[in-house]
C-alpha cells in the first residue's frame, strides 16, 4: 500500500509525525520532522498501539454482555439518550486520543440539559491556569529557542520517560544542565542533579529571586530551608544565574500535582521573568493552538476533584466515558469502579479495558489509525495533519452517527481551521504569597511517577504491584526486598511487592502509575490550588509490613 502520512494522537507533548503503510499484517514506519535532531525517531510505544488497537484487538461493540454490531450499539446509544433525559449524566473524555475530531462527542453531549461535562483534568491544568493568570496564555516558545541559552534549568521534568525528543535534543545540546526533582530519575544523567523536597520547587524560585537581589522577598531563608537543599547547592544555582545572561527554564507537569502546584509554577514563572529568560520559558501549549474549535456550550460542568464525592453521594444516574480508563488511570479508582458497576454505563474505545469491560453499552471504535485529523503538540510548536491508515468507524464517523439517530447534526470541520492567530505572553503578575509545602507528620509521601516504556493505562497491562521505598523507610520498618507491605490510606489498605531504591530519600515511597489497579485505589482526588486538578503527590500514607 502507499504510504500514509500519520501523526500519533496519544497523550503525550511529542505528538510524533511518520509516514506508515502496512506490509502483510504488519506496520511499517519511516519517522518525520524533528529537524533539529540528528535523526528522527518515533517511541517504541507506536508499535504496541497498532497492536492493541488494531492487529490484536478481537473487541466488538457489546450491548449488556452480547456482542452487537457497531450499529446496534450507536442505535441502543441513541435510544439510551432520547429516554433518559430525566437522569444526571456524566460525560468524562480521557486522553486516549488528543485529536481535534474527538470534539466530535463534545457537539453531540452539549446538546443536553442533563450532560455533565468534567471541567478540569488529571495532567497539566494547575500549571496551564498558572500561566494563563500570569501571561494570559500558555504557549511555549519554539524549542531551538534552547540553542541560544547559555545553560539549562529544569523544574522535574523527567524527559526521559515523558518526551524523549526532547532528552535526545538536551543530550546533543552539550550545555550546562541542571535537572532539579525530589527523584533521581533517568533525567537526572542530562548534568548536574539537585534533590529537592517535595513541593519546593515554588519556595527555591523565591529564594532565589531574593539571593539574586530581584525583589526583597520577607522569610527567604525559611523558604530556602523548605527546599532541602545543601547550601552550596544553592549557591551553584545563584552563580549559574549571576554568570549566564540566557537560561531555559524548563517546567515538569510534577511539581503543579501538589496542593501549592499553580503557586509554585507562579513563582518559577516570576523567576524566570525577573532574571530575563522569559522567552526561554517553557512549560505547555494547547494541542489546539492556532485551529478554531466548534462552538461548544456545555449545560452542566463539575470540577474532576468533586467528582469522587459526587460519586459516592449517588449524585449520577448514569455515565458516558469516551477514550479513557478511569479505573486504572484515575484517583479514588475503587470508587470509580463502584459507581460504573453499579449504574448504566456507555464507554466509547478502542479495546476493552478495566473500565469498558463493565459496560452496559461498549461502542467499539478503531482510534487515531483510522481517523483523519488534526492536533498539535502540546509542548513543541508545531500542528501536524494525518490521513486515515485503516479501515474502520472512527471517533467522529461514530458521533456523527449518533447525532444523526437524534435527529440533528454537528460540525466538526477538518478544513479550513487554522488561523493566523498565535497568542503572546502578556506579564499581569499578581501580588501572591509563597505557599509552603503541605505535609502529614509520621506518615510517609506517596509519589507517582511515568515510565517510558509504556503511556499511561495504555498499553500491556503489567500489574505492576510494586512500591519502591528509600533505604531509610526500609531501614526503620525492617522492610527486605521483595517483602509485602501494606499501603495504608486511612481507610484505604493495598498490599504491595516493597523494592528497596535509591530514586528517593527520605519519608518518600514511590510508584509507577497505572500499572496496577491498585494504585489508584490509594490515591485521593485532592484538589491542587485549583479545583480543575489534581493533587496526587499530596497523598500521605502508612507503610505497613504484612503481619503486622
Amino acid at each position: 500500500m502507499d504510504k500514509v502520512r500519520m501523526f500519533c494522537a496519544k497523550d503525550c507533548p511529542d505528538t510524533c509525525e511518520f509516514n506508515a503503510w502496512i506490509e502483510g499484517e504488519n506496520l511499517k514506519i519511516q519517522p518525520k520532522g524533528w529537524d533539529f535532531l540528528k535523526k528522527p525517531f518515533v517511541c517504541r510505544k507506536l508499535s504496541d498501539f497498532y497492536k492493541r488497537e488494531i492487529l490484536d484487538n478481537n473487541a466488538e461493540s457489546m450491548v449488556n454482555g452480547k456482542r452487537v454490531s457497531v450499529d446496534t450499539a450507536l442505535k441502543e446509544f441513541a435510544n439510551f439518550l432520547k429516554s433518559s433525559k430525566d437522569k444526571k449524566i456524566l460525560y468524562y473524555r480521557g486522553s486516549g486520543n488528543l485529536g481535534y475530531a474527538m470534539f466530535g462527542w463534545d457537539c453531540v453531549f452539549s446538546k443536553f440539559d442533563n450532560v455533565y461535562f468534567v471541567d478540569g483534568s488529571p495532567c497539566d491544568e494547575t500549571g496551564i491556569e498558572a500561566h494563563i493568570e500570569d501571561f494570559g496564555c500558555c504557549v511555549n516558545p519554539d524549542i531551538k529557542q534552547i540553542e541560544k541559552a547559555d545553560a539549562v534549568v529544569i523544574f522535574g521534568k523527567n524527559a526521559f520517560a515523558v518526551s524523549p525528543h526532547l532528552y535526545m535534543y538536551l543530550k546533543i545540546l552539550n550545555k550546562p544542565i541542571v535537572y532539579i526533582d525530589p527523584i533521581r530519575t533517568e533525567t537526572a544523567k542530562l548534568g548536574k542533579f539537585i534533590r529537592i523536597n517535595p513541593a519546593a520547587d515554588g519556595s527555591l524560585a523565591y529564594a532565589l529571586i531574593d539571593a539574586l537581589g530581584y525583589e526583597n522577598l520577607a522569610d527567604s531563608e525559611s523558604a530556602f530551608y523548605k527546599t532541602g537543599l545543601r547550601y552550596e547547592e544553592f549557591e551553584y544555582l545563584v552563580e549559574l544565574f549571576k554568570n549566564n545572561k540566557n537560561i531555559a527554564i524548563i517546567e515538569g507537569y510534577g511539581l503543579q500535582r501538589y496542593r501549592n502546584g499553580k503557586n509554585s509554577i507562579q513563582w518559577i514563572n516570576r523567576l524566570a521573568y525577573l532574571s530575563g529568560n522569559l522567552d526561554f520559558l517553557f512549560y505547555s501549549r494547547s494541542s489546539k493552538e492556532g485551529l478554531k474549535k466548534p462552538n461548544i456550550s456545555p449545560r452542566n460542568r463539575v470540577f474532576i476533584s468533586d467528582i469522587a464525592d459526587l460519586l459516592k453521594d449517588n449524585f449520577f444516574d448514569a455515565f458516558i466515558v469516551v477514550a479513557s480508563n478511569p479505573v486504572m488511570s484515575l484517583p479514588d479508582a475503587d470508587i470509580w469502579q463502584k459507581a460504573l458497576e453499579s449504574k448504566f454505563f456507555v464507554s466509547i474505545d478502542t479495546s476493552l479495558t478495566e473500565s469498558s469491560s463493565l459496560a452496559d453499552i461498549f461502542i467499539k471504535v478503531s482510534g487515531m489509525f483510522a481517523q483523519k485529523d488534526i492536533q498539535g503538540s502540546y509542548f513543541f510548536d508545531k500542528t501536524l495533519k494525518k490521513e486515515p491508515l485503516v479501515k474502520g468507524i472512527s471517533d467522529l464517523d461514530a458521533a456523527k452517527r449518533v447525532a444523526k439517530l437524534l435527529d440533528f447534526e454537528i460540525d466538526v470541520n477538518l478544513n479550513d481551521i487554522f488561523t493566523s492567530k498565535k497568542p503572546t505572553r502578556r506579564v499581569n503578575f499578581r501580588e501572591i504569597g509563597l505557599k509552603e509545602p503541605f505535609n502529614e507528620q509520621g506518615k510517609v509521601r506517596f509519589l507517582s511517577i511515568a515510565k517510558g516504556d509504556y503511556l499511561n493505562s495504555q498499553g500491556k497491562h503489567l500489574n505492576d504491584e510494586t512500591v519502591y521505598l528509600s533505604k531509610e523507610i526500609a531501614s526503620n520498618l525492617d522492610i527486605k526486598e521483595g517483602e509485602t507491605v501494606y499501603v495504608v490510606n486511612n481507610e484505604k489498605s493495598e498490599t504491595f511487592v516493597a523494592s528497596i531504591t535509591d530514586k528517593v530519600k527520605g519519608n518518600i515511597a514511590l510508584v509507577y502509575k497505572s500499572r496496577s489497579p491498585k494504585t489508584n485505589r490509594i490515591f485521593k482526588s485532592i484538589p491542587t490550588d485549583t479545583k480543575r486538578a489534581i493533587a496526587y503527590n499530596d497523598t500521605f500514607v502508612e507503610i505497613k509490613k504484612e503481619g503486622h
